[in-house]
């Protein structure tokens, strides 16, 4: 006889592993519902050109990509933004602005399994649709450390802005190729990335301020105290960057001569922002967050704000939400539409999760003896029909095995119910825990498990 496994990188969930992942299901949805977020759905497969529009060919190697019996070319969805604008460019966007959406569902995405990665995952995500500037940007970001806090996790918040290193690394005199592959040097950091800058001979003042961004030092700063309070410690935190003025948001002179005006305007613009979003987040009550102007996560796509929320006790893989404003809907047909969002991740942010359920599958069990089983079946659906999850026996045990089962499942009442109870109206409950057993009127029995 053949014998099957499940698919690699893949997964199943036993009845206690569902408890806990539906009860931070329920958590996640309520700290969404709290914010005014409301709940949509896409399918798990969509046209493959869809990710493509977004991504590029490239990524079709890392999907579970085909086509289907009319030669249309699908995909499994790897995740879950583009999905949700392109349901907003094809049904949503003539609904009132801002549109505040939050979703659920899981990704598939063909890459080497290894601990804590895997093939198909969960993810939570949100979009907040037409709400330009500091202020939507400030909501979703305390929208996400709120889902992570919710969980029950520690939280470390790292905000920056993409222009700024953006505009930087794009005043290196060199070409595209040799710029996205500074980016992914800033992303890594090291020595590779100070040997690069060298080779393309960029500008010192340029390499020191793209070295000091990518050291990733992420120093705090106290979200407490007025508008003035907060950029004047703003401005010593950039100068902690050489080239960088502590009177924020400016540049000093000697970075603004590497510039031409309308870049040294367009980094100054983005500090603004920065610094007038960290204003918001102090109002959405947020204490601290670390600064970090080197982040640099899909500089293609997104234009704005950018951040990412990590759970320490996860150690070096930490990250379990990111996100920041982005402009998509027009790569996807639509109109231009100020968008700022951020994916999390169900599986990642579960293991940091202080999620405690309660392991036994119902709250009583009902044992019929000696032919009593529509009686008992009778009684438990008076349970269940207020609200008391309930079992039966259903293998005709004896009663000793019933309670060895009802002991391991870690039931808390056994309800024997026999022709000598039906006759006087009653059934006998059992207390687990104690051993102590009582008998209950058969129709008192719903008020006597209910006040348990």
């Amino acid at each position: 006889m053949a014998s099957f496994d499940r698919p690699r990188g893949t997964r199943d969930f036993d009845p206690e592993e569902m408890a806990d992942r539906n009860a931070l299901i329920t958590r996640l949805r309520e700290a969404f519902e709290t914010f005014g977020y409301r709940e949509i759905g896409t399918p798990t497969f969509e046209h493959l050109d869809l990710f493509t529009a977004k991504s590029g060919p490239e990524i079709v190697e890392q999907l579970y990509a085909f086509e289907d019996k009319s030669e249309r070319e699908l995909t499994l969805r790897p995740e879950l933004t583009a999905p949700v604008m392109r349901f907003y460019n094809e049904e949503l966007r003539a609904r009132p602005k801002p549109l505040r959406l939050f979703y659920f569902g899981n990704c598939f995405r063909y890459e080497r399994p290894q601990s804590g990665r895997y093939r198909e995952f969960w993810q939570f995500g949100a979009e907040l649709v037409g709400a330009p500037g500091p202020a939507g940007d400030a909501e979703i970001i305390a929208l996400a450390e709120e889902c992570v806090q919710a969980a029950g996790a520690a939280t470390e918040l790292h905000v920056g802005h993409i222009g700024i290193l953006d505009r930087l690394i794009e005043a290196v005199d060199t070409d595209e190729d040799t710029h996205s592959e500074l980016y992914r040097l800033v992303d890594k950091g090291g020595e590779e990335l100070t040997e690069r800058l060298d080779e393309v001979d960029a500008e010192p003042v340029l390499a020191e301020a793209i070295e000091d961004l990518a050291v990733g030092a992420n120093p705090t700063i106290a979200l407490a105290g007025d508008e003035d309070e907060l950029r004047e410690r703003f401005g010593e935190l950039l100068a902690e960057v050489r080239g960088f003025s502590d009177e924020a948001p400016h540049l000093d002179k000697r970075l603004r001569e590497a510039f031409d005006e309308a870049t040294a305007e367009a980094i100054e613009a983005a500090l603004d922002e920065l610094a007038t979003t960290l204003g918001h987040l102090a109002g959405h009550g947020v204490d601290e967050v670390h600064v970090d102007l080197g982040v640099a996560r899909g500089l293609d796509y997104y234009t704005g704000v950018v951040f990412e929320v990590e759970a320490p006790e996860l150690g070096a893989q930490s990250q379990v939400a990111g996100g920041g404003r982005y402009q998509l809907a027009e790569t996807l047909g639509g109109q231009p539409t100020d968008t700022t969002g951020f994916g999390l991740g169900f599986d990642r942010l579960l293991l940091a999760a202080d999620v405690e359920t309660e392991e036994a599958p119902a709250r009583a069990h009902v044992v019929p003896i000696a032919g009593t089983l529509d009686e008992a079946t009778s009684v438990a659906a008076d349970l269940r029909a207020a609200g008391i999850p309930t079992t039966v026996d259903l293998r005709d045990r004896s009663i000793g095995k019933n309670l060895d089962y009802v002991d391991r499942l870690g039931v808390p009442k056994a309800i024997l119910l026999g022709p000598d109870e039906l006759e006087q109206g009653v059934a006998t409950v059992k207390d687990m825990a104690s051993g102590e057993q009582t008998e209950v009127a058969l129709d008192e029995l719903v008020g006597e498990l209910s006040s348990d």
